[in-house]
């Protein structure tokens, strides 16, 4: 399966009583941008990826990041981690980083 698909690995298979077989997403199965993004522990110093909300729609990210048009800050979405604190993501793709690395 592909990172972009569906992964034979995601899901399991259950009975639902009716003897047709129920497919389900396995508990603990990476969902959002983990399961796109390798993001060592070196990176954030052991913290996990924040899930936001906004962060699961990848149309949604993309709109925000096409706002930027220069300038000191790039984009960014505050939600709360796992634990409950609130986080800003800064959000960066080729389009925003080349942008902003030109002006700086």
């Amino acid at each position: 399966g592909s990172q972009f698909g569906c992964p034979t690995d995601a899901f399991r298979e259950s009975s639902n009583g009716s003897g047709q077989p129920n497919w389900e997403v396995k508990e603990g199965f990476p969902m959002g941008l983990s399961r796109l993004i390798d993001h060592p522990a070196w990176l954030s110093h052991g913290c996990a990826i924040p899930t936001c909300p906004e962060m699961n729609d990848y149309v949604n990210l993309t709109r925000l990041l096409r706002k930027y048009r220069g300038g000191d800050t790039l984009p960014s979405v505050t939600c709360q981690d796992a634990n409950g604190e609130t986080v800003k993501v800064i959000l960066s793709g080729s389009y925003a980083t080349r942008i902003y690395f030109r002006e700086h």
